[in-house]
């Protein structure tokens, strides 16, 4: 009994100390985050000592009404969660007419930096690009081989130098970011490019504009369809970016027409730039070097046929197959020997159901190609 007494004496007198020691911790080390993120940049934001008492008053009231909330009786928990955003925005609005425009830019740079640095933003791209790879480009793809009806055949091929040229950019890019240059590095590598290339730049600008009313036509039948693509996308962001991510800041409504009427046009120059063609993939085998040169798939996207045509350095078996998303053989369409020199073989599509499937073009060395093939109905 006199142990038991003892041991519970002690919790006790434990319990008392760490209650002691909570209340002697600076009041920002128990505070709500907004405050926290406050007075951990004290230094930065250089808060003057009316601003630090009103800091405190707010501080306390916040305190004290969430905790009156979460005591409260509500109808629902619905209702108690509806009352706790209310007081959360208006704490918010009491805490920005505090500081000043200059304090709250701080604020908000800072947060969005510690944000962005938890976000996986490569796993968060990766989902994106599959994502568009597999419900954007498709529409995209069928819309710009419609538009291909309409460009004169000298812009065709105008075009088409042009997009070498992007996809040539791309590749320098990527590999100038991945050795390390930093984002000024990076900025003035734009701006030097830009320079280099302002007429081939002056080029696009004016094919686009030749040809904006019927790029615009197209992408207004798909209004629809991109506003679903954009809240998909949002909400794949949302699983990985913070919650309360910081948004841009101090954007006039001004600058913000200005800057979605640049996406607009960039949108545009995309969509012109896009190839009505399937890219090829290929998949290298160490120490073989693959015999098939050229291969393409026409028209593409396609609806009961399409048209294979590629070339052989040296005559060898070639296996022809269409296969669906995830790799199964639905068809082989040719399995023979064929001589050097240029083939076309035609590939019935027919009873294939709408969406994307690949063509894949095996050596007899086991070298593949795959040509993305889109069938639309």
């Amino acid at each position: 009994m006199l142990r038991s007494s003892i041991r519970l004496l002690a919790l006790c007198v434990g319990l008392g100390l760490q209650s002691l020691a909570l209340l002697a911790q600076p009041p920002h080390s128990r505070s709500h985050p907004v405050f926290q993120h406050i007075y951990a940049m004290k230094a930065e934001l250089a808060l003057t000592p009316e601003q630090e008492a009103q800091l405190k008053e707010l501080e306390e009231e916040t305190t004290a009404q969430r905790q009156a909330i979460q005591t409260g009786n509500y109808a629902n928990e619905d209702a108690r969660r509806a009352a706790l955003r209310e007081a959360k925005k208006n704490h918010r609005e009491q805490v920005e007419a505090i500081l000043t425009t200059e304090q709250l830019s701080l604020l908000r740079d800072k947060a969005r930096e510690q944000q962005h640095a938890r976000v996986d933003h490569k796993a968060m791209h990766a989902e994106i690009l599959a994502y568009r790879e597999r419900e954007v480009r498709p529409v995209m793809r069928e819309l710009r081989l419609r538009l291909e009806a309409d460009i004169e055949p000298a812009d065709q091929a105008a075009i088409a130098q042009l997009r070498q040229l992007m996809a040539d950019k791309k590749a320098e890019f990527s590999a100038r970011r991945q050795a390390g240059l930093s984002r000024e590095e990076m900025h003035q590598l734009h701006k030097t490019w830009q320079e280099t290339h302002a007429a081939e730049l002056s080029q696009l600008e004016a094919l686009v504009s030749k040809y904006d009313a019927p790029m615009s036509a197209l992408l207004d039948e798909i209004a629809d369809k991109k506003n679903q693509w954009k809240a998909d996308e949002q909400a794949i962001r949302a699983k990985y970016e913070a919650e309360g991510m910081a948004p841009p800041h101090g954007r006039t409504r001004r600058a913000e027409g200005r800057h979605a009427e640049g996406r607009r046009d960039r949108e545009k120059s995309h969509f012109l730039l896009l190839s009505a063609e399937a890219e090829p993939s290929s998949t290298p085998i160490k120490g073989v070097v693959s015999q098939v040169q050229g291969a393409q798939v026409a028209p593409n996207p396609a609806t009961d046929a399409a048209t294979l045509r590629f070339s052989l350095a040296v005559s060898q078996e070639v296996v022809v197959e269409i296969r669906d998303e995830r790799g199964a053989m639905l068809r082989k369409l040719s399995s023979q020997l064929y001589e050097a020199g240029n083939h076309s073989l035609s590939l019935d599509l027919q009873g294939l159901q709408a969406g994307l499937y690949y063509c894949v073009v095996t050596e007899a060395s086991g070298a593949q190609q795959s040509l993305k093939l889109m069938v639309v109905r």
